[in-house]
């Protein structure tokens, strides 16, 4: 997949460099159904249900983070002008979800990529004990009555 800034457009190719290679073109929409007024940028293909979006907005020095749930498989993101939306491929439209930035540069990290907040440091905590454990010598204490 590709993406065609100057012509608003989205690029699928499909076997490349093989003799069954095949292109399709499709010309993004906005939701009033005319052609898009910005320049499409990045397309994100989330390969979970939930995860984490992020996006850089140049114009702003600013990352976003944006947590997703409830993300059908196969859906598309991607960002127009100043928008980050969702693409329909059977329409072709984009919907906004979080606009009013100048997005260039977008990802997803699925939850399952991102360890739960103080997971290692418990894990190192434990392991520092259990080795600390190892390291202490018995002590023989005798007394005498």
């Amino acid at each position: 997949m590709l993406t065609g800034e100057a012509d608003q457009e989205i690029a699928f190719i499909n076997n490349p460099g093989l003799s069954t290679q095949t292109e399709s073109f499709l010309a993004l929409l906005g939701t009033d159904g005319k052609t898009i007024t910005g320049l499409p940028d990045d397309t994100i293909f989330p390969n979970a249900t939930g995860g984490y979006f992020f996006i850089a907005d140049t114009g702003g020095n600013t990352v976003y983070k944006i947590t997703a749930t409830g993300l059908a498989r196969g859906s598309v993101y991607i960002d127009v002008g100043d928008e980050f939306g969702i693409l329909d491929l059977s329409t072709v439209i984009v919907t906004p979800i979080f606009t009013g930035v100048s997005p260039h540069g977008a990802d997803f990290v699925s939850f399952a990529e991102v360890p739960e907040p103080g997971t290692a440091e418990l894990m190192l905590v434990g392991l520092l004990l259990f080795g600390a454990l190892l390291t202490v010598k018995p002590r023989t204490v005798s007394t005498s009555v």
